[in-house]
């Protein structure tokens, strides 16, 4: 049983854990004019081969590759069971790390199986070139779907830690808000996060290279590609990763001090009485 109220709690802390890693490794590639650079010449002239790694290398990468993408599908699929077999854990909060357990579902199904397959090849050539126009839509999903997830996971921590706050320091209004809303709210994540990253469906393309087929993002010819690439990932990163993170440490910092001030309160009740029983019992010793 305790078990069952560990895990969202667990989905919580993993999720956060998982913005943080993200949030550090888009400062480096955004911050960093060299590193763009870098990576826009990388993207825009891709290797036949990726850097030559030993036989115990490669299969150190895809069994940790492999483990992850169990522990992760697995993981989430395991978080969806419980909520939805257990009538106790419907409530507001578990509606939202529902919701944060279905879109992380889309990081082992297309981010840790393109890894395990680059790594088993040794290529980051695109296997699936035929026919072209599927090739071409799954080459735009394989990277749509993991940055939709990342924003609607994003969304629900934003959520969940609004629906902490109205239960701590606004306790007689959380009733207040209807199934209604926490529909639209979850809703409205993705929502936003498809809107925003709609584009991708234009930027990734498959490009042939000596014989083989790269999935590259590529903004041209419409838009100069390293402009629209630091640009959209800046400003990616700063509402998306800046914002949320400043968001929830303040957020959890007003809910940890109010926690606090309503416990000091409690403790000072409680030696109020505690002092009013003393006088009481001197009064009747004296007598």
């Amino acid at each position: 049983m305790k078990l069952v109220y560990f895990l969202p709690e667990l989905s919580i802390v993993v999720s956060i854990g998982s913005l943080l890693l993200i949030s550090i490794d888009r400062l480096f590639a955004v911050v960093s004019p060299l590193k763009a650079k870098l990576k826009s010449k990388i993207d825009q002239h891709p290797k036949h081969v990726m850097t030559s790694d030993s036989a115990a290398e490669i299969t150190g990468k895809a069994v940790a590759y492999i483990f992850i993408f169990l522990v992760s599908f697995f993981g989430n699929i395991f978080i969806l069971v419980v909520i939805c077999k257990n009538k106790q854990l419907r409530r507001s909060i578990n509606y939202f790390v529902f919701n944060m357990a279905v879109s992380d579902l889309f990081n082992p199904s297309t981010v840790m199986t393109m890894k395990i397959v680059k790594v088993i090849s040794g290529s980051e050539s695109w296997k699936v070139d035929r026919p072209w126009l599927l090739a071409n839509i799954l080459c735009k999903l394989a990277y749509f779907f993991p940055d939709v997830s990342l924003v609607v996971s994003i969304g629900s921590l934003l959520l969940i830690s609004i629906d902490r706050l109205i239960a701590v320091v606004f306790p007689l209004k959380a009733k207040l808000v209807s199934s209604k809303v926490r529909l639209i709210s979850i809703l409205s994540t993705w929502f936003v996060a498809i809107a925003v990253h709609a584009p991708y469906f234009y930027s990734f393309k498959l490009i042939p290279y000596e014989n083989e087929t790269y999935c590259k993002l590529n903004w041209g010819p419409a838009f100069d590609h390293l402009k629209t690439h630091n640009g959209f990932f800046t400003a990616s990163f700063i509402a998306f990763i800046l914002v949320p993170v400043v968001f929830l440490v303040i957020v959890y910092g007003i809910i940890a001090w109010t926690i606090r001030k309503k416990n000091n309160k409690s403790k000072e009740r409680l030696s109020c009485r505690q002092n009013h029983r003393d006088h009481q019992l001197r009064k009747i010793v004296r007598l």
